[in-house]
């Protein structure tokens, strides 16, 4: 029992303290404060969910430097519970170490290491073994167990080992495919697969309503939902969580300073005075059958955020729900992804005013971050665009310029490309293109965005919805209109300095569909020396929040509040389980005996007497048998004279138990020591004293023997 609550308390507490990245080594078990550490435990506890699965919590002021002893005092607090449970022998009860564990595994993606794992898992084959054999102590069992977790912890630090843990069907890939199965519990089914690229083209056909849209002035917009922001050569992928929680600070310092990275089109469109805040309506969006994971908010977007989203670096943003974002409201401007062009001209060629200055010096901060992040193309590709649309051009200043980096691309795909929504990517998307000349908006979307990338501009795939002209003229002001599926669409969109992410229409068909921007107007003013781009990309002027800001104060209160409460409910829940069959057997028995009718109270009384055995009179069992076996009426002094007899057993019965115990303990006899240092035992049996051994030989020990054999015979 002791093993298994040290097994089980430390195992699990070691396993949280590499699920969460906290430190906890010799040197500090016993530094810091507990308060302090309580703050820095939480806020490792908080960067962790935050830089696995983008989990955003709140994190407090006060932190101490080292989290040893707290973490000391839970560890001692772990074990004891572990204890607790193991006493019980209930084995349900160690959910409560193993259920935390698979929960953080599937929901937030943290893994357990290996050695918390089997220590976990000894700690539960020491609690089997302890029930089974009725807690009698059984050494080859315990050396058993504690041989497999030593074979076991050795053999995960061998290669070989670690080499098979990364393989399909390890604990990690079987922890994320259930993952992604929960992932389509909670948001249901994408038809573009988040970059999968493998979308079925009967979903893409479909006609049932997978947005539901309404706006006060219809118009022709791209929703954006999932952003790929890095090609692994098969699919498209978000980047690194932690890339994304480690620039929140950078992007919360361009919101405070006045740029929402995610409303820049809008911003941009207003500092240039292309558009005005007259123009702006508000559009309310339900999504239907589409993944509820992503908010679907468009370039025109003017508030910067959607209430009940987070947003990742300002790339795209996801439900903070369980069940995700179904229905939110946002304000917009009209079309911009059309106008982008004029946008940029009007921008650049812009009086240089105050406000201007202070958009471009917060500006100057958000494109050295792009630049550094999605501009990244691997030599294998490179080698193949080279192929298929020539030289990278002269990047000595910068990227290709806008204009001809876009017409290039164009020419490329309206000359080659042939777009088939029903072909199939494959495990290599780009060389399926480019081998068969055909492909679906995925694979389009894919290599215009490697390509651009190729000419030095930032550019990101996209996967979303279209509102489309042909829609618009369907729609009616303020009315809901139903988005298809067949309305899903991947395209491409790339970073132009200063003025934001914009989508480039690559597939020729769609451009029919959505209003594009005109080439020819606007580009001449963008340039590679227009104020905005940043060829020497260093440093950065973005007003962020000051270091000394005091954080959240740490609401002590409400913490001692849910730790008491759940203790207690810990508490609670084990006594019930312990007491609770019995004190709900008592109270039936109790109610029995308290029956109106005086003759069925007497049945039950005495009923529960044969059951427990109790040493009744004769007395009780004569009224307890005319009332079970007879159809004579009992009366209330019947009732009485059974009670105080049950009573009166149930006291002889506890006298009995008592004086068994105390018979038991009083044959119990110590050994004594003489004053020659010789063992000896006073009233052991006769049969027991030729095995007892004495020292000092064996003529001594025979005369001991002797003496006390005389000594039992004479009482």
């Amino acid at each position: 029992g002791v093993l298994a609550a040290l097994a089980l308390g430390g195992g699990s507490f070691w396993t949280f303290v590499r699920l969460f990245g906290l430190r906890y080594t010799r040197d500090n078990w016993h530094s810091g404060s507990v308060t302090g550490g309580l703050v820095k435990t939480w806020n490792d506890i908080a960067a962790a969910f935050g830089r696995s699965t983008y989990t955003i919590l709140t994190q407090y002021g006060d932190a101490g430097q080292s989290s040893g002893l707290f973490l000391t005092i839970v560890l001692v607090l772990l074990i004891l519970l572990a204890a607790l449970i193991v006493m019980s022998g209930n084995l349900w009860f160690s959910l409560l170490y193993f259920l935390p564990i698979v929960i953080l595994s599937i929901c937030f993606h943290l893994y357990p290491g290996f050695t918390g794992v089997i220590l976990i898992a000894g700690a539960f084959a020491l609690m089997v073994i302890r029930r089974a054999h009725g807690g009698r102590l059984r050494i080859s069992s315990i050396a058993l167990v504690v041989l497999i977790c030593a074979v076991s912890w050795g053999l995960s630090w061998q290669p070989v080992t670690q080499s098979a843990l990364d393989r399909p069907g390890s604990v990690r890939n079987a922890a994320e495919s259930a993952a992604e199965k929960v992932q389509t519990l909670r948001y249901g089914e994408n038809p573009l697969d988040d970059g999968e690229m493998a979308s079925s083209p009967k979903a893409r056909k479909s006609k049932k309503t997978a947005l539901r849209v309404t706006m006060e002035e219809p118009d022709s917009i791209y929703l954006r939902g999932y952003v790929g922001e890095y090609f692994d050569g098969s699919q498209w992928n978000v980047m690194n969580t932690p890339i994304h929680y480690d620039s929140r600070p950078l992007m919360e310092g361009l919101r405070l300073s006045g740029l929402h990275p995610l409303s820049q089109l809008t911003l941009s469109a207003a500092l240039g005075e292309t558009v005005t805040e007259d123009t702006q309506q508000e559009m309310t969006l339900e999504t239907v059958g589409a993944s509820t994971k992503y908010a679907y908010v468009p370039y025109e977007i003017a508030d910067g955020s959607v209430k009940g989203a987070s947003s990742w670096s300002d790339a795209f943003l996801t439900g903070k729900g369980l069940r995700g974002l179904d229905r939110y409201t946002c304000m917009i401007s009209e079309n911009l992804t059309g106008l982008w062009t004029d946008i940029a001209g009007a921008l650049y060629s812009h009086e240089f005013t105050e406000e201007l200055q202070f958009y471009q010096m917060s500006e100057s901060s958000l494109n050295v971050w792009i630049y550094d992040h999605y501009t990244e193309l691997d030599d294998d590709t490179a080698e193949m665009l080279a192929e298929e649309i020539g030289t990278r051009g002269n990047q000595e200043k910068g990227h290709v310029e806008y204009k001809k980096a876009i017409e290039q691309i164009y020419t490329y795909f309206s000359e080659n490309i042939v777009l088939s929504n029903s072909a199939k990517a494959g495990d290599e998307p780009l060389q399926t293109l480019f081998e068969n000349y055909s492909g679906n908006d995925e694979m389009c979307a894919t290599a215009a965005t490697e390509m651009f990338r190729y000419y030095g501009i930032p550019a990101r795939y996209v996967e979303g919805y279209l509102i489309t002209m042909d829609d618009v003229d369907l729609m009616e002001p303020e009315e809901p209109y139903n988005i298809p599926f067949r309305n899903a669409h991947a395209w491409t969109e790339i970073y132009v300095d200063g003025v934001g992410w914009i989508p480039i229409e690559v597939c020729m068909e769609y451009q029919d569909l959505m209003p594009q921007a005109d080439m020819e107007t606007g580009l001449e003013s963008a340039s590679n020396s227009n104020p905005f781009y940043q060829s020497e990309r260093s440093g950065s002027n973005v007003i962020t929040k000051q270091e000394n800001e005091e954080a959240s104060p740490l609401p002590w209160k409400r913490i001692l509040l849910i730790a008491s409460l759940i203790l207690f409910l810990l508490l609670a829940a084990l006594l019930l389980w312990k007491f609770g069959p019995k004190l709900l057997k008592a109270w039936h028995r109790r109610k029995d005996f308290r029956h109106p009718d005086p003759k069925k109270a007497v049945t039950s009384m005495y009923g529960y007497a044969l059951v427990e055995a109790l040493p009744i009179s004769d007395n009780a069992a004569r009224i307890g048998s005319e009332a079970a076996y007879s159809v004579h009426r009992m009366e209330e002094q019947d009732r009485l004279v059974m009670l105080a007899e049950l009573k009166n057993a149930r006291r002889i019965r506890s006298a009995e138990k008592r004086q068994k115990l105390k018979d038991k303990f009083s044959r119990i006899k110590l050994p004594r020591i003489n004053r020659t240092g010789n063992t000896s035992t006073i009233g052991a049996p006769p049969g027991k004293l030729s095995k007892i051994r004495f020292p000092g030989g064996k003529r001594r020990a025979e005369r001991k023997n002797e003496a006390n054999l005389e000594m039992f015979k004479k009482g």
